[in-house]
């Protein structure tokens, strides 16, 4: 999510529209006092405000590819859960590396890796070089996918938020809370 808004608030100092100034007098000075309530409080308006960036952002988006969904996900280990932004292309990536991943574990050769009496983590052959090729090949495509489309899909935000006014008010609105809110952490953190 937060490479999502970084790209989205590129927006910002790109595209101007009529009455900037007016907006810019709105936002004003940030004020630096509050609580752990006030912080939590400012997260929701946050997280509100980019559901609200999202709809709107992948109602106008053509390009379905960047649709962007967002999921709450939790580590391994902990109970405690953090939302997670993807863009279509970048999910399909890691769901096809997932399913070949799975699918190499499955065949003759993954399995073989598994084979207690070939030893942990060496291939039947004997060879535990042989396996790491596969799936390091494996691994890499899919980042290599993501990053390879990252600039075109940076720019599609842009083209999208520049396009639409609402968007562009929102991500000032977001830009806004963020401020606000990493003052709030900073005068929290000097207290202490």
């Amino acid at each position: 999510m937060v490479r999502f808004l970084l790209a989205c608030l590129m927006v910002l100092p790109v595209v101007s529209f009529a009455g900037e100034a007016e907006s810019d007098k709105a936002l004003g000075e940030v004020l630096v006092e509050g609580s752990r309530g006030e912080l939590a409080k400012l997260r929701k308006q946050v997280r509100a405000l980019e559901q609200q960036f999202l709809k709107r952002y992948n109602k106008l988006n053509t390009n379905k590819d960047f649709d962007v969904s967002c999921k709450q996900e939790k580590s391994t280990g902990t109970r405690v859960g953090r939302q997670s932004c993807r863009a279509a292309y970048q999910s399909k990536a890691l769901q096809r590396e997932a399913q070949e991943y799975l699918q190499y574990m499955q065949s003759d050769t993954g399995s073989a890796v598994l084979d207690p009496a070939a030893g942990l983590g060496v291939a039947a052959s004997g060879d535990a070089t042989q396996l790491a090729p596969v799936i390091g090949t494996q691994a890499q495509s899919a980042q290599d996918e993501i990053e390879a489309r990252r600039d075109e899909y940076q720019q599609n935000v842009l083209d999208v938020a520049s396009k639409d006014p609402e968007l562009m008010e929102l991500v000032r609105q977001l830009a806004a809370l963020n401020e606000r809110y990493a003052a709030l952490q900073e005068a929290r953190s000097s207290k202490k």
